[in-house]
């Protein structure tokens, strides 16, 4: 007797008898309807086998959906799926040559809406139900950046996490899921009708990480594996080096719960047992390194370097470059650096550039693409898109999950969380520091470290009241509004996100500015560019009574004609002329006048005295000149009061003051004591 097999088999080139197969298992039932049926291939393009749908109607209303497959086996076709793993993806030949980020969603008829609504992106679905995805070959997606889109319920979200995280953990996949708004239908899905305006681009870009499941099943393995380390100076912290991200102890001991070997005792206790790995605390330096160590401190490393593949021969970034010359006002100088500035940033990620991008314009010139782009070639895993008060608030998170970060509209006025002044303080620690404090609830605070690149946008006027002196923003206002632009070229926005969507093309903007681009002699990474918008933004937002005070010393009123001065002096000069006047400065007080001093780097004389032989010591400032003042050698009593008897003029030349002093001295003139 012959044994026969039951191997299945690739389908026939050239046979579409299956499609009669189809047809005459439906049959001509009209509460049986054929809607559609969809070619599942192997990477050489040959049918595998094929899923059909059946709608099921009842007295000429829709009841539900079947989808069956088509199989072949032993040169016949049968009605079920005879490949039991490593089942393909589907649109497999396509996922294998597209450089484009991957959309895995939910059924064939979806999938193949998806194809025809986003043509930048390469969707794909695995077969059967979305708890059936284990029997599906995901190896194609290896390192790839993959977004997950389920359908609108509750299983397929909880699957579709569970897929993410799986990519993530087992094939180094940058994998996200789309978190859907509320309001939509039960079961939606792309291929159903929008029930309101929805931006299907919007959801995928803005996809967040997978949610927490239960994948913490084996916790002997997973210490044999060395999973985790434990953050010492935190006291609660651990980094996973399975999802590279940290989880406090208690989330541990509750996960590891779903462990059936796991029975007694605390999970992380049982860690600390088998000696678990341990560091001091968190670092995310972009540095291909896991574990850094400065002194006696150990860190681990959050950082992962995104692969970018080779570029060969010729390639076109002018879309890119153009946009960047629009962001730049259309200044050469202030292009070049923006140029140098992301050549930096890519060529040498380890130096610290102590200083931020702030770009102002009307909304709509592209500001956003800009940084979307920039967030590219730096990986979205090692960014985050933060609101303003996200920067000064006591606990934040985010200090310990990026390097790069973006702030759309950025204000620092007086709303929101903290002072104006406490706020600008905080972004400065941010901007110049490589160390910062670290304080979450219920953790002990630790010290991080990172030197962070920050590019912020803003339509305000005046979002950031900046020093005179300032050298934390490179500051760009962008005159040109978003009708010109597409008065010049009506397709001009289309083009640049085109191109921000084509990863092809940002592969070749990394190229450039990693590998061709020469970073000038003239950039400094602690040294931003000086714009006149700056100039005007600091004037702008500079406190009006330090305008008032700016007045009167260019116009050297009264105490003003002098280099020294000090604060009751200066009060009782204004005060005094408000009462004469009737001025808008009767709020002044000594305190802001002190304030106005250290604004414009006044020389705080070390020790008091009296400006006359028996008058009251006083605290006194040079406003003037104050590298001379700060000569010890010219702090002598006989050289202050003859500045204040107008025989002293810093300015002048020295040698000839210093004949005057010596006749004063040598003659027993007015300074001889």
């Amino acid at each position: 007797m012959t044994t026969q097999t039951h191997n299945p088999q690739i389908f026939p080139v050239n046979d579409n008898s299956w499609h009669d197969a189809i047809l005459k298992k439906v049959g001509d039932n009209p509460n049986h309807r054929l809607n559609g049926y969809w070619k599942w291939l192997d990477e050489n393009g040959r049918i595998k086998f094929i899923k059909y749908r059946l709608d099921h109607y009842e007295d000429g209303k829709f009841i539900k959906k079947s989808v069956l497959p088509v199989s072949r086996v032993n040169d016949q076709w049968i009605f079920r799926l005879s490949w039991k793993k490593n089942l393909p993806l589907y649109n497999l030949p396509e996922l294998i040559k597209t450089t484009k980020k991957v959309v895995v969603l939910e059924g064939e008829k979806t999938t193949e809406s998806a194809i025809k609504l986003l043509p930048d992106y390469c969707p794909t679905t695995y077969s059967g139900g979305f708890n059936s995805w284990k029997a599906t070959d995901w190896k194609t997606l290896g390192g790839r950046e993959v977004v997950l889109f389920p359908d609108n319920n509750k299983m397929a979200i909880v699957e579709f996490n569970k897929i993410a995280q799986y990519l993530i953990s087992e094939l180094k996949c940058d994998a996200k899921v789309v978190q859907l708004p509320e309001g939509l239908p039960h079961n939606w899905d792309v291929a159903d009708r929008f029930p309101f305006e929805i931006d299907l681009v919007e959801f995928i870009e803005s996809a967040d990480a997978p949610e927490e499941l239960s994948s913490f099943i084996d916790l002997k393995k997973d210490i044999k594996s060395k999973r985790w380390v434990h953050v010492g100076d935190s006291v609660r912290l651990y980094w996973d080096r399975k999802l590279k991200r940290t989880e406090v102890d208690k989330n541990i001991n509750l996960w590891y719960k779903n462990d059936p070997t796991h029975t007694k005792g605390q999970a992380v206790v049982v860690l600390h047992e088998h000696r678990v790995d341990r560091v001091n605390s968190l670092s995310f330096l972009p540095i291909d390194r896991e574990i850094i160590t400065e002194g006696n401190k150990t860190f681990i490393n959050a950082y992962r370097k995104k692969e970018f593949p080779e570029i060969k021969g010729d390639y076109d970034i002018s879309i890119f470059r153009n946009h960047l010359w629009i962001m730049s006002d259309r200044d050469r100088e202030a292009f070049d650096y923006l140029e140098d500035m992301i050549a930096h940033d890519l060529q040498k990620p380890e130096e610290n550039r102590t200083w931020c991008l702030l770009l102002k314009s009307e909304q709509g010139v592209g500001k956003s693409v800009l940084f979307k782009m920039i967030e590219k070639l730096h990986g979205s895993f090692n960014c985050r898109w933060l609101e303003t008060d996200e920067l000064v608030d006591k606990y934040r998170p985010w200090l310990t999950r990026c390097y790069v970060a973006f702030v759309n509209e950025i204000d620092m006025s007086n709303e929101g969380k903290g002072s104006k002044r406490s706020k600008l303080a905080r972004l400065k620690n941010l901007i110049t520091e490589d160390t910062h404090s670290v304080e979450e609830k219920y953790i002990n605070t630790f010290q991080h470290r990172c030197h962070y690149r920050f590019y912020l946008a803003t339509n305000e006027g005046v979002p950031l009241d900046l020093a005179r002196d300032d050298r934390r923003a490179m500051f760009i206002k962008i005159n040109v509004l978003k009708r010109h632009l597409l008065e010049e070229d009506p397709d001009y926005f289309n083009k640049l996100w085109d191109f921000h969507y084509d990863d092809r093309k940002i592969n070749e903007v990394h190229h450039h500015y990693k590998n061709v681009h020469k970073i000038s002699a003239m950039f400094k990474p602690t040294v931003p560019l000086k714009t006149d918008a700056k100039s005007m933004l600091i004037h702008a937002g500079r406190d009006q009574a330090f305008k008032e005070l700016d007045e009167l010393f260019r116009s050297k009123e009264g105490v003003f004609k002098f280099d020294i001065v000090n604060s009751r002096e200066v009060y009782e000069q204004i005060q005094m002329a408000e009462q004469e006047q009737q001025t808008m400065m009767r709020f002044m007080t000594e305190r802001k006048i002190t304030d106005w001093f250290n604004d414009i780097s006044g020389f705080n004389f070390p020790k008091p005295f009296s400006k006359n032989v028996n008058g009251q010591q006083q605290r006194w400032w040079a406003i003037r000149n104050q590298d001379f003042w700060r000569q010890a050698r010219n702090q002598d009593l006989m050289l202050i009061r003859a500045h204040f008897d107008g025989n002293l003029d810093p300015l002048h030349d020295k040698r000839e003051q210093a004949k005057l002093f010596d006749e004063q001295t040598t003659s027993g003139g007015m300074y001889a004591n």
